[in-house]
């Protein structure tokens, strides 16, 4: 076969495998079936790798010389045909506008509408004892009468922890994301709570188009919106009630509020504080840069004068104040003093002996996450050069940007490794984002460097969501699995669980008690003494959990009770329900329970538990 035609039949499979890793990237991929065989068709690795292995193939055949020299004849076409391409300012504008949509809508409709994990679970129930005008203290009295070591810790579901002098426990999680769930779930009801994380994340995406053509241009923001839009760490949490959208959103606007340099962006800066530190009030080295970069940067004209200055910070502060009163109140009041925070103290959750071991992760995560763009945001925040920055005038705008960006990603590489995830820097994102943009555009002049660009940053964005998969169908064992525990249990019983801790309290409505934090000793012992007290004992366990629970109860006579299940909840994972009072040759067969996904979207929860050991 002559060379022509080995190259010809090499760049008609790079073609092919091209459109085809196009079509998997943006369907997510697909399964058919034909003549009874199933065809799946979801991994875009294998295309695009025989796509880049058929153009070598094609351009040693073809002899690199030809092909170097045909593509320089065809790019001075394409530069003469596209020398006056450019997205106009209006359409950037309502393209971003129409991306933050896109966001809002997705971060719906593929909502998990459930709560499960110990985040999830720590908000939206302490967000229910604030509905009902009282602070998130659960009294667990019961919990002393047990004769077990560490009763306390033992009735201690996730995202809680025992309180001081015990007898209650208290939420790990901090104030403000629940004092915003309960307030939109009281206005607009039990399903708006899931609405939260995806305006916030339409919100960052603004940000992102306004800090983008507030420093550079229309065209910078519109491609910081994109990028920010298809972030591994927004897509990350866009799907799921946790509290790191909300902060990123408010705290980032704070600090795009803050370029405009008028009285009433100075006010509503301040006011976007007050939302973010509640929320994760571990921002508050950031809101303290803003405040310092008031008092000594140069404003516009006429705002230069410090008296000026003064009282911008003045009206900062005081609109900022209730972001700083509320979680040092509500840290005051369920841990013992305003400085400690369900995490503990600042010198047990920043420690130096971390740095060495973050520095080396972050960048791994990064590459892990599929974020590879985001260190040339950074460089270009860090390092303003001014050629990438021409449309700024004050240099001590970029000074801001960068001194921000700086105080959010510090202080994370001193906390615990094991815990530190790339959604920390959301707050720095449409920053980080707008840097990556005006390097995009500095290389992207007009012609087919524009367009090489531009299908570059799509298809970077389109593989991010590829990656994400925003698949939260495992969200509903939680709901499902817990209503199905209700029906099967007696009210005043007691469920063995570690992953379905607090959710089963939440959809079962039944008392919970953390079989990982129980002595290994006294799985039976606990089962015999509850059941004296008149009170069934069950085990709700996810099918990982199984092998986990058996491994540390070895040799105890209840853990045959888990060769039989009363139910098998067969979802995307698998969860088990098992009678640990009485014996298995006393109960039927095994019942399972085939989610088809066709419930409601967003569960109501039942009735709490109401528990003690008075029959």
């Amino acid at each position: 076969m002559s060379r022509s035609r080995i190259a010809t039949i090499a760049l008609a499979i790079a073609l092919l495998a091209a459109v085809w890793s196009l079509v998997l990237l943006v369907t997510g991929g697909f399964d058919v079936t034909l003549v009874g065989v199933v065809i799946t068709a979801h991994d875009v690795t294998r295309p695009a790798a025989l796509g880049i292995l058929a153009a070598v193939v094609y351009l040693v055949a073809k002899g690199p010389g030809t092909v170097a020299a045909a593509l320089a004849a065809r790019a001075r076409g394409i530069d003469r045909g596209l020398a006056h391409l450019q997205v106009p300012d209006r359409l950037a504008f309502w393209l971003a506008i129409l991306i933050a949509i896109v966001v809002a809508a997705i971060g719906v409709e593929r909502n998990a509408g459930v709560i499960g994990g110990a985040d999830s679970y720590g908000y939206v129930s302490q967000a229910e004892l604030w509905r009902q005008g009282v602070l998130p203290i659960l009294p667990q009295p019961f919990a002393a009468q047990v004769p077990w070591p560490n009763g306390d810790w033992t009735f201690t579901p996730l995202g809680y922890q025992v309180a001081d002098g015990g007898g209650a426990i208290v939420p790990t999680y901090s104030v403000g994301l629940p004092l915003v769930m309960a307030g939109v779930k009281t206005v607009f009801g039990h399903a708006a709570m899931f609405w939260i994380a995806p305006l916030a994340g339409a919100a960052l995406v603004l940000v992102a188009y306004g800090a983008g053509r507030r420093l550079a241009s229309p065209q910078a923001g519109l491609v910081a919106a994109w990028l920010t839009a298809t972030s591994p760490a927004l897509l990350g949490d866009l799907t799921v009630p946790t509290s790191d959208l909300l902060a990123a959103a408010a705290l980032s606007a704070a600090c795009l509020l803050l370029l405009r340099r008028s009285r009433l962006s100075v006010l509503l800066a301040g006011l976007a504080v007050t939302i973010a530190l509640p929320v994760r009030p571990n921002l508050a080295t950031a809101a303290v840069v803003l405040g310092i970069w008031l008092l000594l940067a140069r404003g516009p004209d006429g705002r230069s004068h410090w008296r000026v200055r003064m009282n911008d910070v003045l009206a900062f502060a005081l609109a900022a104040a209730p972001g700083v009163l509320i979680p040092a109140w509500s840290n005051w009041h369920l841990y013992g003093s305003p400085f400690v925070s369900g995490y503990g103290g600042l010198s047990e959750i920043y420690q130096w002996r971390h740095l060495p071991l973050n520095l080396q992760q972050y960048p791994a995560r990064f590459v892990e996450a599929h974020a590879w763009l985001t260190p040339v945001g950074l460089a270009a925040v860090l390092i303003p050069v001014r050629a990438l920055w021409p449309s700024v005038r004050e240099r001590s705008t970029l000074a801001l940007v960068a001194i921000f960006v700086a105080s959010l990603i510090a202080p994370q590489l001193f906390y615990d490794p094991v815990h530190g995830a790339l959604r920390f820097f959301l707050p720095a994102l449409p920053f980080l984002a707008s840097g990556t943009a005006v390097v995009a555009l500095f290389f992207a002049r007009p012609g087919w460097r524009g367009a090489l660009v531009g299908l570059t940053l799509a298809a970077y964005g389109a593989n991010v969501v590829y990656q994400a998969g925003l698949d939260v169908r495992s969200e509903r064992k939680y709901s499902s699995a817990g209503e199905a525990a209700r029906a099967r249990s007696e009210r005043g019983s007691i469920l063995f669980a570690m992953q379905h801790s607090g959710s089963a309290r939440y959809y079962a409505g039944r008392m919970t008690l953390r079989y990982d934090l129980l002595d290994p000793a006294w799985l039976d012992r606990s089962v015999d003494w509850l059941s004296a007290q008149g009170v069934p004992s069950y085990a709700l366990l996810d099918d990982w959990e199984v092998k986990d629970f058996k491994r540390r109860f070895a040799g105890q006579a209840r853990v045959a009770q888990l060769d039989v299940p009363v139910f098998v909840y067969q979802g995307a994972v698998v969860t088990h329900f098992y009678d640990l009072t009485r014996p298995s040759s006393s109960r039927g067969p095994t019942e399972t329970i085939v989610d088809r996904f066709d419930g409601p979207r967003f569960p109501r929860p039942a009735p709490p538990p109401r528990f003690d050991f008075r029959r």
